[in-house]
């Protein structure tokens, strides 16, 4: 091949060398702001994570306190319900104690029947009196005991039937109190039960967010990691870019030194003394060792650019990965969101039981200062009871007194006797009356110690609920402020997340770009190995040609 055909050659050779080193340089420069860009926004991600972190382990902090208060609140409204129980127990025990003081006011009737059999049996005792007037008087003072003793037992009977009026009444009275109470606690067991629904769905979801902001804490801890390693690649990208500038800048200088060496030739083969032979061989060393550079600078900018495309395409999983990452975590957090927002509602009725309970506080101190009052009661229909017995024991004796005094009148004495076995069935039947009447005594007065336990545990509970409803009305407004808390981490952390979500995205772009431009000067730069040594090759054959011509020359 002539010089000139080779001087074509190599310069339509050093021509493409020249643009594919300004396009890897154009592309290079162009790109050049994206990885920087892409480092400060893993950097500002970064320091998002890092508030995310602390956000959710503060909330976490936060739901935990919230989680020991509800289960304060939860114990209170087992505890109302407990009292509703205890409550309805009450209500049975003030039921048997009527029915027991009936069966007294019944005893008390028969004893009053009796009162008025042995009354009449008085008025038949002084007519045998007076029939046998010329036989004993002791008739006669048997007769007005006889009258003496139906009065007395008429009165306590009396008495006995008003202590029992009295008794029925304030259990009438505390009855009505109780069912007022049944009726308010069954209330407070109702909304406790709504309450209690309430708490365990606020718990429900507490427990589930403080789950979400541990998973939250975990993954902006890995994605702190992972935007530390994009940072590191965006580094080494934005060096690699700079030495592929830098690189393919050289090159175009190198590769224009070298066809300004081919331009030299060409105007030297115009003539072809000797000395301009001599000046070729210059031209040629010239451009043959610019080349040699130009081809050791593209194959340094092949390797580095081999290396960014690595580089590029692991930057750019990790941006995917992290992006996946922030997506599910933000869908999390509106969840979350949308959960505690329905907790913060919940928790609008929660505190309904709490009112109820104090307003029963009042109900049962009164119903125990009922209760105090059966005492008296008890302690006079015991004492008449007794009066009734001892009359029935006065009356046996002057029943034996009457039977002995008629046993003296002979035939004369025959009515008198059947009045005395009459006043003795009539004593009997008194003294039995008043035997149960203080059994029955005895069975209202333990009635009414259970109904006083009962009571007492009712009262103290409700106390203590009242006060522990107090303590806890005063923790609410402490939970609906962690729950508000809870929701501004959520919120804030939601916002941390959308800015994330968009420098991962810019991120993945960029680094794709990067990557693109990266196979770019992978492939530009390869050409250019190839045509350096195409170069070399054609400038060797010029050198060839060259020396060829001078020594036809020389001949």
């Amino acid at each position: 091949m002539s010089i000139e055909a080779l001087l074509q050659k190599a310069h339509a050779q050093g021509n493409t060398i020249f643009k594919n080193a300004k396009g890897v340089n154009e592309v290079s420069k162009h790109r050049a702001p994206f990885a920087d860009a892409a480092a400060e926004m893993a950097r500002e991600a970064h320091e998002q994570s890092e508030q995310i972190i602390q956000v959710a382990s503060t909330s976490r902090e936060t739901l935990a306190e919230s989680e020991v208060i509800i289960k304060r609140m939860l114990s209170i409204t087992s505890a109302v319900e407990g009292g509703s129980a205890l409550t309805s127990d009450v209500e049975a025990l003030i039921a048997s104690f009527g029915d027991c003081s009936l069966r007294i006011d019944i005893l008390a009737g028969s004893i009053a029947k009796t009162a008025q059999s042995i009354d009449l049996v008085s008025i038949i005792a002084r007519v045998e009196a007076a029939r046998t007037l010329g036989c004993t008087a002791s008739f006669t003072v048997v007769a007005d005991q006889v009258k003496n003793l139906a009065e007395n037992t008429a009165e306590n009977s009396r008495l006995i039937r008003g202590s029992v009026v009295s008794l029925q009444t304030t259990a009438t009275e505390l009855a009505n109190r109780i069912r007022q109470l049944r009726n308010h606690m069954a209330t407070a067991r109702e909304n406790s039960g709504n309450t209690r629904g309430c708490l365990e769905q606020i718990q429900l979801i507490i427990d589930q967010t403080s789950r979400d902001a541990d998973r939250t804490n975990k993954e902006a801890r890995s994605q702190t990691r992972s935007m530390s390693e994009i940072g590191t690649h965006m580094h080494t990208l934005a060096e690699g870019v700079n030495s592929s500038i830098n690189g393919s800048a050289a090159n175009m200088k190198l590769i224009s030194n070298a066809l300004a060496s081919l331009e030299k030739i060409d105007s030297i083969t115009q003539d072809t003394d000797q000395a301009e032979s001599a000046d070729i061989a210059s031209a040629v060393f010239d451009a043959f060792g610019q080349v040699e550079i130009v081809a050791g600078n593209a194959k340094k900018v092949n390797a580095a650019s081999i290396m960014r495309v690595g580089t590029a395409e692991q930057a750019t999983a990790l941006s995917e990965s992290a992006e996946s990452t922030v997506l599910a975590g933000d869908q999390r957090s509106i969840v979350a969101g949308e959960a505690l927002a329905m907790a913060m509602d919940l928790f609008q009725g929660a505190l309904v039981t709490l009112g109820d309970v104090n307003d029963a506080a009042d109900l049962i101190e009164y119903a125990i200062k009922v209760v105090g009052q059966f005492r008296e009661s008890f302690l006079n229909i015991e004492k008449m009871a007794a009066q009734v017995g001892d009359i029935s024991d006065k009356t046996n004796i002057v029943a034996l007194n009457a039977t002995i005094e008629a046993s003296r009148a002979a035939d004369m004495g025959r009515g008198f006797a059947v009045v005395a076995a009459e006043v003795n069935l009539l004593a009997a039947s008194a003294g039995q009356c008043a035997r149960e009447i203080d059994e029955l005594v005895i069975e209202l007065s333990g009635l009414s110690d259970r109904i006083n336990l009962s009571m007492n545990k009712l009262n103290d509970d409700i106390h203590q609920l009242s006060k522990d409803g107090e303590q806890v009305r005063l923790k609410s407004e402490q939970l609906a402020s962690i729950l508000t808390q809870a929701r501004d981490s959520i919120d804030l952390v939601q916002n941390l997340l959308h800015l994330q979500t968009t420098s991962m995205q810019e991120v993945r772009k960029k680094s794709l770009a990067l990557g693109s431009d990266a196979k770019v000067a992978v492939k530009g730069s390869a050409n250019n190995v190839s045509l350096c040594l195409a170069m070399l090759e054609t400038l060797n054959q010029l050198n060839n040609a060259v020396v060829s011509a001078e020594q036809r020359h020389a001949s």
